[in-house]
């Protein structure tokens, strides 16, 4: 595998686990927020039992092992281009 293609598949695993973070985190505060009264938008009505698509816990389980997921990748990608950043970084101080 080139550089390129690994850059490249590393970008966007990071991009699709970004969107199931955000769009788990929306759910969870918007949809199926935590409490026995919280109604959200109306689908499911918050609680233990509450569903949308899935039940809060699985939700939660999602949201937190997506967020694992890319806190990974971002670890990889940085130090994929460990180089770069460190070139960066020292070029505002290079005396010239």
């Amino acid at each position: 595998m080139s550089k390129a293609r690994l850059y490249f598949a590393v970008v966007v695993v990071s991009f699709v686990a970004f969107v199931l973070e955000a769009f788990s985190g929306f759910v969870l505060w918007l949809v199926l927020p935590r409490g026995p009264g919280g109604s959200g938008w109306g689908w499911g009505g918050g609680g233990d039992g509450a569903s949308f698509l899935f039940v809060r816990q699985t939700w939660l389980d999602i949201h937190d092992w997506t967020g694992v997921a890319l806190l990974c990748f971002i670890a990889v990608h940085v130090a994929l281009h460990r180089k770069w950043i460190v070139r960066m970084l020292k070029s505002p101080f290079k005396v010239r």
